[in-house]
């Protein structure tokens, strides 16, 4: 039998939660599991805060995004949450602007690896939706 098991767990901030807020609740389910009635610890931490942020999909960033997106032969997915994490939050809460999240490729399957790329197609799409939405932002 080992004599120590250690779990990892990931948990996001949805917008609007505060890290302290969540920290505690966690501290809280923690507790109320009473583990060391049975011979068991746990301590509970937050190594990294990663801020979350919503923007509004009706809004002038997120219709251009899409549009432009649409017009350079893209998907046409609808907005829709995203459960990695960016710098984006940090630019929301800090500066006040508003983020979308668009780039080639699949976060979950080819981002983060050893052999870690994405088809030149998909760049050449997304380096053109990324020109239409400032062309039509900037006027």
């Amino acid at each position: 039998m080992p004599a120590e098991c250690v779990l990892v767990l990931d948990r996001r901030l949805l917008p609007g939660e505060s890290p302290d807020a969540v920290l505690t609740s966690l501290r809280e389910h923690v507790a109320a599991l009473r583990l060391e009635d049975r011979g068991l610890s746990a301590e509970v931490s937050m190594p990294m805060a990663m801020p979350a942020f919503e923007t509004p999909p009706d809004g002038r960033l997120a219709r251009a995004t899409g549009a432009a997106l649409a017009d350079a032969g893209g998907p046409g997915h609808p907005p829709g949450g995203w459960t990695a994490a960016c710098d984006g939050g940090f630019v929301a809460r800090d500066l006040g602007v508003p983020v979308v999240v668009l780039g080639p490729g699949s976060v979950a399957t080819q981002a983060h690896r050893p052999d870690e790329s994405v088809a030149v197609d998909e760049m050449v799409l997304v380096a053109r939706a990324y020109a239409l939405t400032a062309l039509r932002l900037l006027g």
